[in-house]
């Protein structure tokens, strides 16, 4: 793993567009991974270079540890889209599946590292709309019970682990991700921060 705080101080300075293209180049990354052509570390090597970036740069780094964090963590990730998709069909699109799938890595693996701030200015260069679906999902550890997503996690990891740890990590980041739902409704509204407090 990447010393992903360090690489988070770096990219503190990002606007909310460089946030989005960093997610936007991570899906990439993924969907042009062919593992019956290479191996990940030539992939991610190679798409670095073809886009000019340095492995050794935050950006670069963070690319790779998204890259390696989401095929290590695949099958977790893939149950939770299979229940995602499932549940909020209605309202989430099929060609989001990898923007979902990095999401979701960041949000129940590498959260703490992260941080809710850092994690907030992701969230915020993304529809609005489809952030509070998926943040309300991800987040609630009821919808998780309930949906199967539990169950299936702790056939792949320690049931102790599943439900101590992961389970208790986004449940105690709750309140700071209501507040950045309720920011994003305002976002999705046109309604500024400022306003509301008038």
């Amino acid at each position: 793993l990447v010393n992903l705080p360090a690489v988070i101080l770096i990219m503190s300075c990002h606007t909310e567009g460089k946030r989005r293209q960093l997610l936007e180049q991570a899906e990439e990354l993924i969907k042009t991974y062919n593992p019956k052509r290479t191996t990940l570390e030539s992939h991610a090597n190679e798409y670095l270079s073809i886009n000019k970036l340095n492995a050794n740069d935050a950006d670069g780094a963070f690319l790779k540890e998204v890259l390696y964090g989401v095929m290590r963590c695949k099958a977790a990730l893939k149950v939770f889209a299979a229940c995602f998709f499932n549940d909020m069909s209605a309202r989430v699109l099929r060609s989001d599946y990898t923007m979902y799938m990095i999401l979701t890595y960041l949000s129940v693996f590498r959260l703490q590292e992260l941080t809710i701030s850092e994690f907030r200015k992701f969230v915020l260069s993304i529809d609005p709309d489809k952030m509070v679906n998926f943040l309300e999902y991800v987040f609630n550890a009821s919808s998780l019970e309930d949906s199967g997503v539990v169950a299936h996690w702790t056939k792949i990891f320690d049931p102790d682990y599943v439900r101590n740890t992961l389970l208790k990590q986004l449940t105690s980041s709750s309140l700071e991700i209501q507040q950045i739902i309720a920011e994003l409704r305002d976002k999705s509204t046109g309604i500024t921060a400022a306003s509301r407090h008038l």
